[in-house]
């Protein structure tokens, strides 16, 4: 280095300790980002389309509380592989009781109005899905436990979901997604 810039021995040394200085301080920053604040990820399957769509990249947010129709990645173990991350839409909160009926969702016996990519649709039972069966009919009550949210893909058609595995871990939540930045054709924030 000192050499290049033709520098004596001590300066030179002073500069590279400057820049390693400078390295470690932006390793320690992105991981504490990634670790706490955000994190980059990518969607790989149809689940969530047209929201999302395959090979949508997405940042999300680690620090903001999860509310019902937030997108949200987690963390799930599926068919004994994994854990793997997933997109999926909050559906049901903690402690509540949720139910589907003529395609619309009813938390504690009330109605309550979904975004218009899912209005109408939601349903808890197909019978044509032999690959994956469902748990639930429609008009069941769910009761969702203290840490188990309710999550559904926005491509109901074609999403493994909570209506064919079951409540997931509030816990495994990784964060809500705020931003779609790649493609910059389908880039948006997500509200």
């Amino acid at each position: 280095l000192g050499l290049a810039f033709k520098l004596k021995f001590k300066p030179a040394l002073a500069v590279y300790a400057v820049f390693i200085g400078l390295a470690i301080i932006q390793s320690v920053f992105v991981t504490v980002v990634k670790r706490h604040c955000t994190e980059a990820f990518k969607e790989n399957s149809p689940s969530m389309s047209p929201t999302i769509d395959p090979g949508d990249l997405f940042l999300v947010n680690k620090l903001r509380r999860t509310r019902r129709w937030d997108l949200v990645t987690y963390r799930d173990t599926i068919n004994g592989k994994g854990p793997d991350v997933f997109c999926r839409r909050v559906v049901g909160l903690p402690g509540e009781r949720i139910r589907f009926t003529g395609g619309d969702l009813y938390v504690d016996d009330r109605r309550v109005d979904a975004p218009p990519v899912i209005a109408g649709k939601l349903r808890t039972s197909d019978t044509g899905r032999a690959h994956m069966p469902w748990m639930y009919d429609d008009s069941e009550p769910i009761t969702l436990g203290s840490d188990e949210c309710f999550l559904l893909g926005d491509n109901l058609s074609r999403a493994i979901d909570s209506r064919m595995l079951g409540p997931r871990r509030c816990s495994s939540i990784i964060g809500r997604i705020d931003v779609i930045y790649w493609p910059p054709s389908r880039a948006k924030i997500i509200h």
